[in-house]
């Protein structure tokens, strides 16, 4: 009989854990990093390099063997994560 009310006092006690809602303590002086907060520069910045990738798709149509690549790498590996990670 005990038993019985063991568990069905667990079973209200999870319930109750269950429908309340999750806290987080955090230390004096400790923010919540939320995710991106794209401002306008990172927009400008992106606009940039999408810009900078159009181009060099563009002139490598023409023919460009040397400028062509260097607008692709530059767009790519400089001027995209510089958009997505610039403060």
């Amino acid at each position: 009989m005990a038993k019985a009310q063991t568990q069905t006092a667990d079973k209200a006690r999870s319930r109750e854990v269950a429908r309340s809602k999750p806290t987080t303590k955090l230390a004096p002086g400790h923010d919540v990093i939320q995710g991106p907060q794209f401002t306008r520069k990172n927009y400008l910045l992106l606009g940039v390099a999408i810009a900078t990738i159009a181009l060099g798709f563009i002139t490598l149509a023409r023919g460009s063997m040397t400028l062509a690549p260097a607008l692709i790498v530059a767009g790519y590996l400089v001027l995209v994560p510089l958009a997505i990670l610039k403060r």
